[in-house]
């Protein structure tokens, strides 16, 4: 995926550059989709 230096994304209560952000393969909402439905309430 394609960022620039000045993109910046919230994980894990802290705001990083993004192409820092990581996520582990066998997270629970890539996985099952879980943030959708936490995003519609």
């Amino acid at each position: 995926m394609y960022f620039t230096d000045q993109t910046i994304a919230f994980l894990d209560g802290k705001w990083i550059k993004a192409k820092d952000a990581v996520t582990g393969m066998y997270a629970q909402t890539l996985h099952y989709g879980n943030g959708v439905f936490e995003g519609i309430r």
